[in-house]
């Protein structure tokens, strides 16, 4: 779903049924349902935006001990922040703010993500 003007924004949501061809098991580290919503507005020189992003549950493999054992990867919510500001024509400032609310995720077990970051640049185009 998507909207147009100055303010745009949209939703998804996907079933997934990631699956070996030849066993026909489930794929590891795979959600079963992503959803993901963002709204974005435009007024004058500013540029502002907000998206949201769903992971249901997903199972994964402890290889610590021998033989693997069966985990599951908890669910969680990101968000992400973006700010832009066009200076003059063709010079843009940009400010974007990931994992708005610092959630603490696995992809893969064991292996931690990126905490909340900020980061800010200037884009020149010519």
């Amino acid at each position: 779903m998507e909207r147009s003007g100055p303010l745009r924004w949209g939703a998804s949501l996907a079933q997934v049924h990631a699956r070996n061809l030849d066993t026909g098991a489930e794929l590891l580290r795979r959600a079963r349902w992503q959803a993901q919503a963002h709204a974005n507005v435009r007024q004058g020189r500013w540029d502002a935006g907000l998206e949201v992003a769903r992971s249901s549950a997903r199972e994964d493999l402890n290889f610590n001990p021998f033989p693997a054992v069966p985990v599951s990867l908890a669910p969680y919510t990101l968000a992400r922040l973006t700010v832009e500001y066009e200076i003059v024509r063709d010079l843009r400032l940009r400010l974007r703010a990931e994992n708005l609310t610092n959630a603490h995720y696995e992809l893969a077990y064991g292996y931690n993500t990126l905490p909340r970051e900020i980061i800010a640049g200037l884009e020149a185009r010519w």
